[in-house]
């Protein structure tokens, strides 16, 4: 243990204290012996034990002062804190009410396209129906219309043959001729239905592709409202 000697208003005490506080020590005694000095000066006091009251006072009353102090700086962090955390919170529910506003425009915004894109799909698809009832019809009409045709010069041209005998064959052959043809003809229609019904079956495919597409579209915007929400749970909680 160290010994340290303080003079206090001329008069010398030797201090014992801890290995390295020797300086912190004489640095107490100067401001110990200048507050009795000043006081002796002051109150022109002889006795050492009333200076020494009378410093030790003065030191309580700085060190009350000190804690006065300290506890209203307290205080006024406590009251700053908690209007701190006031302004945290109402800065959260401002964010999540930010963020929930957000996610309905969202869902709202992603329903009102979806359902566009269903209403546009579902007319187009209603227009190609009607367009292949159309043709349908038309190529129906057609067929037998044709084929009334060859039967009826079909069956002209054999009664004509019986009526007028071998002379008439070659007008035979060509009415079967002109029958082969209306047959074709009725082939041709009959292919063109065929590619109305593809053209009609790849158009499903595509309003298939264009659910898909609605479907792709909600649930990517679902993943987003959740990524929202949970960005939002995080401002909250932190």
């Amino acid at each position: 243990m160290a010994q340290v000697t303080l003079t206090i208003n001329g008069r010398s005490y030797s201090i014992g204290c801890e290995d390295g506080q020797e300086q912190q020590l004489q640095a107490l005694g100067h401001d110990l012996d200048r507050r009795a000095r000043s006081l002796s000066e002051a109150t022109g006091a002889v006795s050492e034990g009333l200076i020494l009251v009378l410093a030790s006072l003065t030191l309580a009353d700085e060190l009350g002062d000190a804690r006065r102090t300290r506890d209203k700086a307290q205080e006024t962090l406590n009251a700053l804190s908690h209007e701190a955390e006031l302004m945290v919170e109402e800065k959260i529910a401002e964010a999540q009410a930010e963020a929930e506003a957000a996610i309905a425009a969202v869902r709202e915004e992603a329903q009102a396209t979806i359902s566009a894109i269903r209403e546009e799909t579902e007319s187009s698809m209603a227009e190609l129906q009607a367009e292949l009832d159309a043709l349908r019809a038309q190529t129906q009409e057609q067929v037998m219309e044709v084929r009334a045709r060859a039967d009826r010069q079909i069956a002209e041209a054999q009664a004509e043959a019986a009526r007028l005998g071998e002379g008439s064959k070659a007008e035979l052959s060509r009415l079967e001729g002109e029958g082969t043809a209306l047959k074709k003809q009725l082939a041709d229609a009959k292919q063109a239905l065929e590619a109305a019904r593809s053209h009609l079956e790849q158009r499903r495919n595509e309003h298939q592709t264009l659910r898909q597409a609605e479907d792709d579209i909600a649930s990517a915007l679902e993943r987003m409202a959740a990524r929202i929400e949970t960005v939002a749970r995080s401002l909250a909680t932190s």
